[in-house]
């Protein structure tokens, strides 16, 4: 899968640990949005916490609507699935394509102090 966008969206705390939210907009227009939450590792990189579909309408979604699920979290499993495209099927690829861009890299790397 290749992506149109990805942009550094705000520092989130997930499970009580800082993390950079990345909003990817993937090229297919059908395709849905993903939101990848990334935190820093000890040996000086970064890896992907948590992957969630972004699916939300704002027409629909404004309020807590049990009709429409705006937000999915990716099951470990689908991560080694073909859920993502051929290109994209591992956490690595994906970690890869969420921090491509340099815009997005120097705003992760200047929240966790890596500059």
């Amino acid at each position: 899968m290749t992506w149109k966008a990805t942009k550094f969206r705000r520092p989130v705390e997930i499970d009580g640990r800082l993390c950079a939210e990345i909003g990817m907009i993937p090229a297919d227009e059908n395709a849905t949005p993903l939101l990848a939450y990334i935190a820093p590792v000890r040996n000086g990189g970064y890896e992907l916490v948590r992957a969630v579909r972004n699916d939300a309408d704002y027409e629909t979604d404004w309020y807590d609507n049990p009709m429409h699920i705006a937000f999915e979290e990716f099951a470990a499993e689908d991560f080694g699935a073909d859920t993502l495209g051929a290109e994209v099927n591992g956490k690595d690829m994906l970690l890869d394509a969420a921090l491509g861009s340099t815009e997005v890299r120097d705003a992760v790397d200047h929240l966790f102090q890596m500059d």
